[in-house]
């Protein structure tokens, strides 16, 4: 499957999540003591709208890390602003929230970018590389870093300087 095809079903299971929690969230208002929040929470969590939104964006995560397994973060993580887009339209659909036409043009920006990048976006598969000393794969600085500290040399507690 194509990752663009799965960053778009990732992101948009986390948008219709997102509505998800609004919707079951509607009625309730968190205020009060620390322990009334916490009761008010606990409640909320229950209500079958907010499990919904929370079960969709579980099933969201999974999705993005099928993708990072395989996409350079700084090419995929952008294109979650496409999240912002569709959450809007799906919140001015489905919940009646107004939209100004500035928020419109602004939406419009984000999704000419995201275009752009999915365009333009240049080599977007993972940098993974072998290492010629170990022969083993490394997936970019932070990989290489935990090499390094590997071959730091050990301090011997019995060589104490004086």
């Amino acid at each position: 499957m194509h990752p663009l095809f799965l960053v778009l079903i990732a992101v948009s299971l986390g948008s219709v999540g997102q509505v998800f929690l609004k919707s079951g969230m509607g009625g309730t208002s968190i205020t009060g003591s620390f322990a009334e929040k916490g009761i008010e929470l606990l409640r909320a969590i229950i209500n079958p709208y907010v499990l919904i939104g929370l079960s969709l964006y579980v099933i969201s995560t999974l999705f993005w890390l099928v993708v990072l397994s395989t996409q350079k973060l700084s090419y995929v993580y952008p294109m979650i602003a496409v999240g912002y887009v569709l959450t809007t339209m799906l919140s001015f659909v489905f919940l009646h929230e107004r939209v100004k036409p500035l928020g419109w043009l602004s939406l419009l920006v984000i999704c000419l970018g995201v275009a752009m990048l999915a365009v333009l976006g240049g080599d977007q598969a993972s940098s993974k590389t072998k290492n010629p000393q170990t022969k083993t794969e490394t997936n970019g600085p932070l990989e290489k870093g935990r090499e390094s500290s590997a071959k730091s040399p050990q301090i011997n507690p019995n060589n104490s300087a004086r």
